[in-house]
C-alpha cells in the first residue's frame, strides 16, 4: 500500500520508555531511555474522523501502553529484538480490532556506547496487517 492509497495516517512521535538494554550486563543494569516512533497507515478511513466519538477512534493511549509494557517486560541485548517484539504486540492489538493497515515502528536508542555517535541508533520494523 502506498501513501496515495491510504485514507489516513496516525503518527506517535518520540514516546519515551526507560528500559534495560545493552550487550553487557553492566549496560543492562542501568535503565536508559529509548524513543518509539509509530506510523499507522490505514487501508480505509477511520470512523472517528467523521463521528468524533472516542469509541470509533484508534486508541493511542492503549498503543503507547502496549509499547511500554513490551519494552519493560524484560532486559534486551538488541534494539532489533525490542523493536520486533513491540511491533508484534501492537500488531496483535490492531488485528484484534480488525484494523487493516501498514504499521511501522522505529525504536531509537539514544545512548549507544559508541564514541562520537551523537543522536543514537535506530531500528525499524514494518508489518502489513490485512
Amino acid at each position: 500500500m502506498n501513501s496515495a492509497d491510504a485514507a489516513s495516517i496516525m503518527n506517535i512521535h518520540d514516546y519515551e520508555v526507560w528500559v534495560s538494554l545493552g550487550c553487557s550486563a553492566e549496560e543492562q543494569s542501568f535503565k536508559q531511555p529509548v524513543h518509539f516512533n509509530v506510523q499507522i497507515e490505514f487501508a480505509s478511513k477511520v470512523r472517528g474522523e467523521t463521528t468524533d466519538q472516542l469509541t470509533d477512534a484508534v486508541d493511542y493511549v492503549m498503543l503507547t501502553d502496549i509499547l511500554k509494557k513490551s519494552a519493560e517486560s524484560k532486559s534486551y541485548q538488541l534494539i532489533e529484538s525490542m523493536c520486533s517484539e513491540a511491533t508484534e504486540k501492537v500488531s496483535d492489538y490492531l488485528v484484534s480490532k480488525k484494523i487493516k493497515c501498514t504499521l511501522k515502528i522505529t525504536l531509537l536508542k539514544l545512548r549507544a556506547p559508541v564514541i562520537n555517535l551523537k543522536t543514537g541508533v535506530s531500528w525499524t520494523c514494518q508489518r502489513q496487517l490485512f
